[in-house]
């Protein structure tokens, strides 16, 4: 019979207290806890990323294997065993990702399409333009990621290394961080547990129910405070800050603004309306004036002074728009509302201003108090002016503001057609999209039943898509002038609203008469019947032939009450909420309805319209030769103003994207990092069960490392010729070493007495000099093999 070949290093399992089955179960429930806050703790945080809702059926069964599989793996004590379980849980993803390779690549595609709009929405690049933003449920990607995670967050919980442990922890908020979005005291408290949770299996490895106090009672206190104490006490104790923050803004106002402006204390201030009450009795006005207004060029189009925003028709009155439907579904899709509006109202004007069509500098000065912004839409939103959907002023101004844009007419329509938007603006404009279609398509139901059943008849309405284009936009505004047209005219003189009537039926089909408010409120509806999104808007209107030249080659207009005017508004998409004249009284004007290109063409040649509408100065001003191309100082101005931002938002996008190529280095290194201190403390035996198998690893790791400094090979040898081979091919010093390891080895394995930790200390200095010295003697190349990939 053969004899059995003797190792040359045998393990012997040490002797270790025995440990409870108490301690065990307490050690098994802590684990596991500290494998389900770090998974809830991740998963929360990209939840809120993806703006997704926490879907316990879909997530919570894969966090409780994932946690109780990554449980048993590290209850198991041989290492080995452990490496299996790990790669059988490997294959076994890879092989389930497989079966839904489609879903999950859609669901990744979706992933990077968010990442996309979110960096574009808060830095202004585009990592991934290929994307495009989805609703995905991720119902496969989030496991997987939670899956990879706790792969990771295992690996650096085996090696006990605060620093490793605590990088992946705070990546999840770190990420929220960076990509905008607020962590929550939930999912910050569950990454929390998991470090409490591992610093307890870190500091006793069989811990009894006493151990769990500590973490337990600190999160108690933690979710105490977060979700009772700090909005219930901040609710009552900061309560002080709004009548001061009052208190000092009216002694502001009272030494500054009434000082730099004497007469604003005696302008009225305007009231904000909530709604419009519509009825028969006319307008009466004092010839007072609102407004003063001034141009350096006399605008082709009539400009609206936008008021009141009707959103909601009752069949009596309007009710304005609310700014909180809009900033609730901003911050519904995580955007930050006012800057969305603000980037809302500025599409037109950045569209006119990207075509290089010209545009006017205008000054309004209101002699009142103004609540609402009264500029026209498509200019560039002054930056001292914060508004919102409903067009009110966060705060009532009366000072003049100065803007540039062009009044926007149907007949301008094309332009926004194809705006060459941003994909920022472009997921921007899409979401406001959704949000005008299901809120200014609103028809007040069994009101409008005579209205209905007439525009059954007219051929555009029948022929009208769901999605109609500026054209066919445009032949509807002109079959709806028509029918209004044909079916009442204009009057101040009207009998009064009898009691119960609808108002605007009986404007069509028993008064026959009416004004602006009743063209513009049945105008907007018919709008909404054809399935174009349109609101009711009241103001003032400046038309071409009222300004006036000044010698200084400007235009200004004294803007009185006699100018309040009713219009529609309709969204034709692209930010361009267009005004719409159906009144008969204005239908002069250069905003009424384009019947085809010819008149349009017409139009805009007859005087008082300025031939040119270049951006080149007009001739007419004083001091200006066209032929050498002189340019004015307000002219260089604003070709400054132009370069300036465009330098200034290219440099602060290149920081931005060296910042994020910085942390996309700082995690592949963290990565490598942590990679090579696993390795290396493993070749240095930290993961040995006992201290005979500690000893036997750093024995062979010094083998091999001396094979490899003395460019020779043991592989295949038996213990014998291995013994043989180093004594013959290491160097005399190199020798003495190995000979007295090599019999404190057969000592620990024949004998009774156990590597003592100076022994283990002066093993791994050896190995230590060595691994420096081979590192000396090779290339960089090698020298980083060696280290971060061998992780010798």
């Amino acid at each position: 019979m053969k004899k059995e070949k003797t190792p040359l290093v045998s393990i012997q399992p040490k002797t270790v207290q025995p440990v409870t089955a108490w301690q065990h179960a307490v050690l098994f429930l802590c684990r596991f806890f500290l494998y389900v806050s770090a998974s809830l703790g991740f998963l929360l945080s990209f939840l809120f990323i993806l703006s997704k809702p926490w879907n316990s059926e879909a997530f919570a069964p894969w966090i409780l294997v994932f946690s109780l599989f990554f449980t048993i793996v590290q209850s198991i004590p041989k290492p080995k065993y452990q490496r299996r379980l790990l790669l059988g849980f490997f294959i076994l993803g890879v092989f389930l990702l497989y079966l839904k390779h489609e879903n999950f690549l859609l669901e990744i595609q979706a992933f990077l399409g968010k990442l996309n709009h979110i960096f574009e929405d808060s830095y202004g690049i585009s990592l991934f333009p290929s994307y495009a933003l989805k609703g995905d449920d991720y119902h496969l990607f989030l496991p997987a990621a939670t899956g990879v995670f706790l792969l990771l967050f295992y690996l650096a919980a085996t090696i006990k290394k605060t620093f490793f442990l605590l990088l992946l922890l705070l990546l999840p908020p770190s990420l929220d961080f960076l990509l905008n979005v607020n962590p929550s005291f939930v999912s910050f408290g569950f990454l929390l547990a998991a470090f409490l949770f591992w610093n307890v299996l870190k500091q006793n490895q069989s811990p009894g129910i006493s151990a769990l106090a500590v973490p337990c009672c600190t999160l108690f206190l933690y979710f105490l405070c977060a979700q009772v104490l700090v909005p219930t006490v901040s609710q009552h104790l900061f309560q002080w800050r709004k009548p001061l923050y009052t208190k000092v803004n009216e002694l502001r106002t009272a030494l500054f603004e009434q000082a730099s402006d004497t007469s604003a204390s005696s302008r009225p201030k305007e009231q904000v309306r909530s709604r419009e009450s519509l009825s028969n009795t006319a307008p009466v006005h004092n010839n007072e004036t609102m407004f003063y207004f001034s141009s350096d060029s006399r605008p082709l189009e009539s400009i609206y002074l936008r008021g009141f925003v009707g959103k909601t028709y009752t069949g009596s009155q309007w009710k304005s728009c609310e700014d909180q439907l809009l900033e609730d579904f901003l911050h519904a899709n995580k955007r930050d509302s006012q800057d969305n509006i603000s980037l809302l109202h500025n599409i037109p004007f950045d569209t006119v201003k990207k075509q290089n069509n010209s545009l006017y500098e205008m000054t309004l000065s209101p002699a009142f108090s103004a609540s609402y912004s009264y500029l026209p839409w498509g200019v560039q939103i002054p930056d001292n002016l914060e508004t919102g959907e409903s067009n009110e002023l966060k705060k009532p101004f009366s000072k003049s503001v100065s803007f540039s844009g062009i009044p926007l007419a149907l007949s301008d329509a094309q332009i926004l057609e194809s705006p060459g938007l941003s994909s920022r603006k472009a997921a921007t404009e899409k979401l406001y999209h959704s949000y005008v279609t299901k809120h200014y398509l609103e028809i007040p139901k069994n009101k409008l039943s005579t209205l209905s059943e007439e525009i059954q008849k007219l051929p555009v309405f029948q022929s009208m898509p769901k999605q109609p284009s500026v054209s066919q936009i445009q032949d509807a505004a002109l079959e709806i002038q028509t029918f209004l047209w044909e079916h009442a005219s204009y009057s101040l003189n009207l009998d009064p609203l009898p009691f119960g009537n609808e108002f605007v039926e009986d404007f069509l089909f028993r008064q026959h008469q009416g004004f602006c408010i009743h063209f513009a409120t049945a105008g907007t509806l018919l709008f909404r019947m054809y399935g174009i999104p349109a609101r009711y808007v009241s103001g003032y209107v400046i038309h071409p032939q009222d300004l006036h030249a000044t010698d200084s080659g400007s235009y200004t207009s004294q803007i009185t009450d006699a100018s309040a005017h009713a219009w529609t508004e309709i969204y034709v998409g692209k930010g361009g909420w267009i005004p719409v004249e159906v009144t008969p009284s204005a239908a002069d004007t250069t905003a009424s309805i384009p019947q085809n290109q010819e008149e349009n063409s017409q139009n805009q040649a007859q005087p008082p319209k300025p031939v040119e509408k270049e951006p080149e100065v007009s001739p007419e001003i004083p001091g200006k030769n066209p032929e050498k191309g002189d340019a004015t100082p307000s002219q260089e101005e604003e070709s400054k103003g132009q370069k300036t931002p465009s330098i200034v938002t290219a440099f602060l996008s290149i920081l931005r994207l060296l910042f994020l190529l910085f942390v996309a280095v700082t995690l592949f290194f963290a990565a490598l990092l942590l990679w090579r201190t696993l390795c290396f403390r493993k070749h240095l035996g930290y993961f040995a069960v006992s201290s005979y198998d500690c000893f036997q690893t750093v024995f062979r790791s010094l083998l091999k490392l001396w094979e490899r400094l003395y460019d020779f090979s043991s592989k295949g040898l038996s213990d014998q010729e291995l013994f043989l081979l180093f004594t013959e091919r290491l160097p005399k010093k190199e020798q003495k070493i190995f000979l007295e390891f090599y019999q404190m080895a057969e000592g620990f394995t024949f004998g009774q007495k156990k590597p003592e930790k100076k022994q283990l200390r002066d093993l791994r200095t050896v190995y230590g000099i060595y691994r420096k010295k081979l590192l000396k003697n090779s290339s960089p190349f090698r020298r980083f093999y060696i280290s971060y990939i061998l992780g010798w």
